[in-house]
């Protein structure tokens, strides 16, 4: 397989070929950088991505509030966070950071509030 990755380690963003199976690289062309060539390698055998969204809130001007996830996600888990973050209801008041949803199906990392409900 062969896939084309654009680093966005820095502000250059490379062009960075792989080709490789089964979670083997074989080739890796059109870095810059070590950091570049380490980015399309993890971006190519498993990605992994910080979780964004937004949850329901009660007692709150605003019926939503943003969250994110406090490390990364791997890719093909972000749809199961999705749903989970969906039937999930908080109550304000809440602080920027706060732990809204922790270990979210055991991944290791806890969705957190993005804002707080404090103006």
């Amino acid at each position: 397989m062969e896939k084309t990755i654009t680093c966005t380690v820095c502000p250059q963003g490379c062009q960075i070929n792989v080709i490789g199976n089964n979670g083997t690289i074989e080739s890796i062309t059109g870095f810059a950088c070590n950091r570049g060539k380490r980015f399309a390698t993890d971006e190519f055998i498993h990605p992994m991505r910080i979780f964004t969204s937004t949850m329901k809130i009660n007692n709150f001007d605003e019926p939503l509030i943003p969250v994110r996830s406090d490390a990364l996600v791997p890719k093909e888990k972000l749809f199961d966070c999705m749903k989970v973050v969906r039937d999930k209801t908080v109550s304000a008041p809440i602080k920027p950071g706060q732990v809204l949803v922790a270990d979210i199906l055991n991944l290791g990392c806890n969705i957190i509030a993005s804002k707080g409900t404090e103006i």
